[in-house]
């Protein structure tokens, strides 16, 4: 079976937004995060799992969407793709 990360709800929100509400959810986020989610992706309010992560305390989940943003944005400079460079910015 397929399963597809980007899918969202009526509000824009993704699997990888829902699993970033709480520090519980920390096995399900390193499976989404293995298997290309996201971090980065907003939902009808512009909020990125990264900033729901933060605002909601959940600490390891925020640790798991910064090093998934940090090996993207290395591997992103290494290829000099300029403007995929500027989403993280």
């Amino acid at each position: 079976h397929k399963a597809y990360p980007y899918l969202q709800d009526a509000q824009g929100w993704t699997a990888i937004h829902w699993a970033s509400l709480r520090d519980d959810q920390a096995e399900l986020m390193k499976v989404f995060l293995q298997h290309t989610s996201y971090p980065l992706v907003k939902n009808r309010s512009g909020k990125t799992p990264v900033q729901i992560a933060d605002s909601t305390q959940a600490r390891q989940i925020l640790a798991l969407l910064q090093e998934k943003l940090s090996l993207d944005f290395n591997r992103t400079v290494a290829e000099g793709n300029l403007e995929k460079v500027k989403e993280y910015i």
